[in-house]
Protein backbone atom coordinates (compact mmCIF):
# COMPACT_ATOMS: atom_id res chain seq x y z
CA UNK A 1 0.00 0.00 0.00
CA UNK A 2 2.40 2.49 1.09
CA UNK A 3 4.51 1.31 -1.99
CA UNK A 4 1.80 2.34 -4.46
CA UNK A 5 1.64 5.46 -2.53
CA UNK A 6 5.06 6.20 -2.71
CA UNK A 7 5.56 5.29 -6.89
CA UNK A 8 2.08 7.66 -7.52
CA UNK A 9 3.50 10.17 -5.44
CA UNK A 10 6.82 10.37 -7.61
CA UNK A 11 4.88 9.91 -10.62
CA UNK A 12 3.22 12.90 -9.81
CA UNK A 13 6.66 14.75 -8.95
CA UNK A 14 8.26 13.56 -12.37
CA UNK A 15 5.15 14.79 -14.25
CA UNK A 16 5.08 18.16 -12.49
CA UNK A 17 9.07 18.91 -12.88
CA UNK A 18 8.87 18.32 -16.59
CA UNK A 19 5.94 20.45 -17.31
CA UNK A 20 7.83 23.18 -15.32
CA UNK A 21 10.59 22.39 -17.93
CA UNK A 22 8.94 22.42 -20.83
CA UNK A 23 6.91 25.77 -19.38
CA UNK A 24 10.39 27.37 -19.03
CA UNK A 25 11.86 26.32 -22.41
CA UNK A 26 8.79 27.72 -23.96
CA UNK A 27 9.27 30.53 -22.29
CA UNK A 28 12.68 31.33 -22.52
CA UNK A 29 12.01 30.82 -26.56
CA UNK A 30 9.63 33.10 -26.61
CA UNK A 31 11.76 35.71 -24.53
CA UNK A 32 14.34 35.20 -26.78
CA UNK A 33 12.98 36.60 -29.76
CA UNK A 34 12.00 39.99 -28.01
CA UNK A 35 15.53 40.91 -26.61
CA UNK A 36 18.72 41.36 -28.09
CA UNK A 37 22.00 39.04 -27.94
CA UNK A 38 23.66 40.48 -25.09
CA UNK A 39 20.18 40.11 -22.74
CA UNK A 40 19.91 36.90 -23.71
CA UNK A 41 23.67 36.19 -22.19
CA UNK A 42 23.21 38.30 -19.18
CA UNK A 43 19.82 35.92 -19.12
CA UNK A 44 21.85 32.99 -19.32
CA UNK A 45 24.19 34.16 -16.38
CA UNK A 46 21.41 35.14 -14.13
CA UNK A 47 19.74 31.80 -14.37
CA UNK A 48 23.18 29.93 -14.24
CA UNK A 49 23.61 32.04 -11.03
CA UNK A 50 20.12 31.27 -9.98
CA UNK A 51 20.25 27.58 -10.22
CA UNK A 52 23.65 27.09 -8.81
CA UNK A 53 22.11 29.27 -5.55
CA UNK A 54 19.35 27.26 -5.19
CA UNK A 55 20.97 24.56 -5.39
CA UNK A 56 23.51 25.80 -2.62
CA UNK A 57 20.84 26.36 -0.38
CA UNK A 58 18.67 23.44 -1.05
CA UNK A 59 21.35 20.89 -0.49
CA UNK A 60 20.58 19.64 2.92
CA UNK A 61 17.31 21.67 3.97
CA UNK A 62 15.08 18.50 3.02
CA UNK A 63 17.42 16.32 5.29
CA UNK A 64 17.39 18.77 7.66
CA UNK A 65 13.79 19.26 7.79
CA UNK A 66 12.84 15.89 8.72
CA UNK A 67 15.23 15.33 11.35
CA UNK A 68 14.32 18.21 13.05
CA UNK A 69 10.48 17.77 12.84
CA UNK A 70 10.85 14.29 13.49
CA UNK A 71 12.43 15.17 16.42
CA UNK A 72 10.52 17.57 17.65
CA UNK A 73 7.40 15.30 16.92
CA UNK A 74 8.81 12.63 19.24
CA UNK A 75 9.73 14.96 21.96
CA UNK A 76 6.28 16.14 21.70
CA UNK A 77 4.47 12.57 21.64
CA UNK A 78 7.14 12.10 24.87
CA UNK A 79 5.66 15.12 26.75
CA UNK A 80 2.18 13.67 26.03
CA UNK A 81 3.06 10.40 27.26
CA UNK A 82 4.47 11.84 30.72
CA UNK A 83 1.44 14.02 30.93
CA UNK A 84 -0.45 10.69 30.88
CA UNK A 85 1.09 8.02 32.89
CA UNK A 86 2.65 11.14 35.24
CA UNK A 87 6.14 10.24 34.70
Amino acid sequence: MQSTKAARGTLYLAIQQLIQFLAAFIFYAGVARFITQTEVGLWSILTASTAVLTTLTLLELPVTTQKYVSENCARAQLESFKKLFGH
